[in-house]
């Protein structure tokens, strides 16, 4: 826990694993165990894209071993100001399977914003698209990279045409660290417990996650990627869709 961190009190605690709304599983264990009962079942339904418990574990581990291979560690919180995107979900359950704090930001927060969040979380990561509608972050990511010491790595999710030449000095494709690693050596052993379960705007229910119910979002920001069986991924561009990485619904077990 975070030094100065106040826990809940000790009467909520027991009173919520009485009632059974805290299962007492970290976040990342749940999804891990949600893979293990119901992998074929679906897991992700954005518009265009659904994905099993499986494909949704794999995509998840791989963000968490590109956050561990950028340094990212137990603790250290990462500013996560995605739309109601897939990629939101990967970035989320990565942290968590490594024990970084997932700090959320909305979309439409501005500059001035944003650098009260950099300097109050002491925030070594940000995530965040090159453009939503009609927010162009580019101007906010390099006056940020310019003035925030503390943070170290500006992930991009590519949602529109430029190259990557046009990008902000010093920013990192997340896109492309998703489909770098494989997730084959990753398990819940690599996982950091947490005292109590974290808030989340997507947490299921207890009834939810038993009975495998799928998460929903609202929109896609992705050109669509097929999951074969052992990782390999056949890029297929889809037209009028943002060029980001998402998972598509070809998968055999759909």
């Amino acid at each position: 826990m975070l030094e100065g961190t106040h826990p809940f009190p000790k009467e909520f605690v027991n009173l919520y694993y009485e009632k059974r709304w805290w299962l007492g599983i970290p976040l990342g264990e749940m999804l891990d165990r949600s893979c293990d009962l119901y992998p074929n079942k679906e897991a992700l339904v954005a518009e265009g894209v659904r994905l099993t418990y499986r494909q949704l574990k794999e995509w998840t581990d791989r963000a968490a071993i590109a956050f561990v291979e950028l340094g990212i560690k137990t603790l250290d919180r990462v500013l996560l100001q995605i739309p109601n995107w897939a990629e939101f979900v990967y970035a989320y359950y990565g942290l968590h399977k490594i024990g970084a704090i997932p700090v959320m930001c909305i979309p439409r927060f501005s500059q001035r914003e944003m650098e009260h969040f950099c300097e109050i979380t002491e925030a070594n990561a940000w995530i965040v698209p090159l453009q939503f509608e009609k927010i162009d972050y580019i101007p906010m990511i390099e006056s940020i990279r310019s003035h925030q010491s503390l943070l170290k790595h500006i992930l991009i999710i590519d949602t529109t045409e430029r190259s990557k030449e046009q990008w902000p000095r010093g920013t990192l494709s997340f896109n492309d660290l998703l489909k770098k690693y494989v997730s084959s050596g990753f398990s819940v052993g690599n996982t950091v417990a947490v005292n109590h379960p974290t808030p989340f705007v997507l947490s299921m229910s207890k009834d939810e996650w038993h009975s495998g119910q799928a998460l929903r979002l609202s929109k896609p920001a992705a050109s669509f990627i097929e999951l074969g069986d052992l990782g390999e991924l056949t890029e297929t561009p889809q037209p009028n869709l943002p060029a980001s990485v998402l998972p598509s619904s070809s998968d055999s077990n759909l």
